[in-house]
C-alpha cells in the first residue's frame, strides 16, 4: 500500500454527506514520522457509539495517536492538518467480494474503490484466483496500491492446474490429492482460504466431497471457505445446504457470496434461505453471507442457461423466462457490441428487429 494511504485511509475514510468528488490532485505522501491531524469531521468509529461531532484524529505512520474533540486534544506542532468539516470520518470499508485486482495495474490509486470508502478488498473469488498466490502478493509488495489486498485461492484455478482443459468430469483421487497440495502451497504463501464457483463450468462437475477435501486443507491454516454456490436459481436452497455442509465437515468458516434468489421459481423464499444460515449459526457453525449493494444480481450471461445448451432456442427462452423476461436483463459489458451496454435485452432485440431468443 502506498505510504500516504497507509497512514490515513487504512484506518479512516472521509465521506461527504451528499456526494463524493475525487480530488483533482493526489495526496502528498507523508513520511512515517509526520503526524497527520484530521479536524472537524463527524466521527463514526464502528463501535456502535453515537457519532462524535467536530472530532480530531491524530495519526502517525500506521498508528492512531489520539481521538477526541477539537479543543480537548492538542494538535502537535508541525502536524499536517486536514480540515474535514462537513464530512464523516469512518473506518475504511472492507469489500468482502471484489474483482478489482484486475484493474490495479492500470489504476494503482484505485479511485473507484477509495472514493466509495473502500480500503481493503478480498479477491480470488468465485473459484478463480492468481496462482501461485505468492507471485500476486510479491507483485503487490513491489508495486504498492492504494488498497489493502487479501486473496483466496480458487478451487477452479487449482482444478484447472491439475486437470488442464479436462475439467468437465469428476476428478480422480490422485487429482484431488494434487489439488490439495496446491491449496496447501497457496495457504502457506498467504491465501486467506478457498473460494469456489460451483455454478461455473470448471467447478460444476466437482463433487461435494472434492470441495470438502480442499476446504479441510484451508481450514488447517485457519482459512475460510467462500462460495459462489452451485445454484443461485431454482435449487438455491439445496446449494446453500451444500455450502453449509462443506464448512461443517471441513471445520472452517463459510461465507456465502452475493446471496440471491435469482429466478422466478424461488422468488419469495428469502426467509427460508436466511433461516438456513441462522439455524447453522445456532448450532455453533460460523456461516455468513454478503449481498450486492443494489437491487439486482450480476454474472455472465451464460449462467442463464444452466444446461449449457446456449444454441437451443427452447433453453434460451426458458432462461429468459426464469428471470422474468428479457426486460429484466441489462447488459453492462459487451466487448463485441459496446453499443449494447446499459440496455436491456428487450430493448436491444427491438432495435435489431429480432426476438430476444434469436439475439
Amino acid at each position: 500500500m502506498s505510504r500516504y494511504l497507509r497512514s490515513i485511509l487504512s484506518f479512516f475514510v472521509l465521506l461527504s454527506f451528499c456526494t463524493l468528488n475525487w480530488p483533482q490532485q493526489a495526496f502528498v505522501p507523508s513520511p512515517d514520522s509526520e503526524v497527520v491531524a484530521i479536524r472537524g469531521a463527524t466521527l463514526i468509529d464502528g463501535s456502535g457509539q453515537p457519532p462524535l461531532k467536530n472530532s480530531l484524529i491524530l495519526i502517525k505512520g500506521d498508528s492512531i495517536m489520539g481521538v477526541g474533540k477539537v479543543g480537548r486534544l492538542k494538535i502537535p506542532e508541525g502536524a499536517r492538518l486536514i480540515v474535514a468539516s462537513g464530512l464523516v470520518l469512518a473506518p475504511g470499508f472492507i469489500d468482502t467480494h471484489s474483482h478489482a485486482d484486475r484493474g490495479l495495474d492500470s489504476d494503482p490509486a484505485a479511485k473507484t474503490q477509495v472514493s466509495q470508502g473502500i480500503t481493503t478488498i478480498a479477491v480470488g473469488q468465485d473459484g478463480g484466483s492468481e496462482f501461485p498466490v505468492g507471485d500476486l502478493l510479491r507483485k503487490l509488495d513491489r508495486s504498492p496500491t492504494a488498497l489493502n489486498v487479501l486473496t483466496f485461492v480458487g478451487h477452479a484455478t487449482v482444478r484447472s492446474k491439475v486437470m488442464g482443459e479436462d475439467t468437465g468430469r469428476r476428478a480422480t483421487h490422485a487429482e484431488v490429492d494434487q489439488m490439495k497440495s496446491l491449496v496447501e502451497q497457496a495457504m502457506q504463501e498467504g491465501a486467506f482460504g478457498l473460494s469456489s464457483g460451483l455454478e461455473y463450468e470448471a467447478g460444476k462437475p466437482a463433487t461435494t466431497e472434492e470441495v470438502i477435501s480442499l476446504a479441510q486443507v484451508a481450514g488447517r491454516f485457519g482459512g475460510t471457505y467462500v462460495s459462489h454456490i452451485r445454484d443461485e436459481a431454482d435449487k438455491t436452497i439445496e446449494a446453500l445446504e451444500e455450502a453449509i455442509q462443506i464448512g461443517r465437515k471441513a471445520r472452517l468458516p463459510v461465507q456465502i457470496s452475493h446471496i440471491k434468489l435469482g429466478t422466478v421459481a424461488v422468488w419469495g423464499k428469502a426467509n427460508e434461505a436466511v433461516a438456513l444460515i441462522n439455524k447453522a449459526r445456532q448450532r455453533g457453525q460460523d456461516v455468513t453471507a454478503d449481498c450486492y449493494p443494489y437491487d439486482a444480481w450480476s454474472s455472465t450471461i451464460k449462467v442463464l442457461i444452466p444446461s449449457g445448451r446456449h444454441d437451443d432456442p427452447a433453453e434460451v427462452r426458458r432462461g429468459l423466462d426464469d428471470v422474468g423476461g428479457a426486460g429484466n436483463i441489462t447488459i453492462v459489458s459487451c466487448k463485441a457490441h459496446p453499443d449494447y451496454e446499459f440496455q436491456t435485452l428487450e430493448a436491444i432485440a427491438k432495435k435489431e428487429g429480432i426476438s430476444p431468443v434469436d439475439l
